[in-house]
């Protein structure tokens, strides 16, 4: 009889032992229950084969611009930016590459959980796109 409450008492410590462990490895490194890291509010790459210099301008709907700058980017590099607009707020997104005529997109403040790319590709095409976590 006390041989059998014991090997009771041990399998359910074994268990319990066994649940904590599973409830750290589930949270602590498989990730559950966490939220992506923030991303930046603005990235901008270069997929294409040569050097760019690209133009940014972001202009809020008042008129007055939150964010210029002028980058210059090696073939396949990127850069980001944080801080450049406000969540909800609607800007235009004005993007000129190697002093070429410049290209205007609407966009919108994000979150942290997304951000707007802006891509120079082959013969130095932007494309705007908004990624999200």
């Amino acid at each position: 009889m006390a041989d059998s409450v014991f090997w009771k008492g041990l399998a359910l410590l074994f268990l319990v032992f066994a649940v904590l462990v599973g409830t750290v490895v589930a949270f602590g490194f498989l990730g559950f229950g966490q939220s992506p890291p923030p991303m930046d509010d603005l990235r901008v790459s270069n997929d294409d084969d040569t050097n760019h210099t690209v133009d940014l301008r972001i202009v809020a709907a008042n008129g007055s611009v939150s964010f210029e700058r002028s980058v210059r980017l090696g073939s396949a590099e990127r850069v980001s930016f944080d801080g450049t607009t406000k969540r909800g707020s609607e800007y235009r997104l004005r993007v000129a590459v190697d002093d070429r005529e410049p290209e205007s997109f609407e966009i919108s403040g994000q979150d942290d959980l997304c951000t707007t790319a802006v891509r120079v590709e082959a013969n130095a095409t932007v494309e705007v796109v908004t990624s999200c976590a």
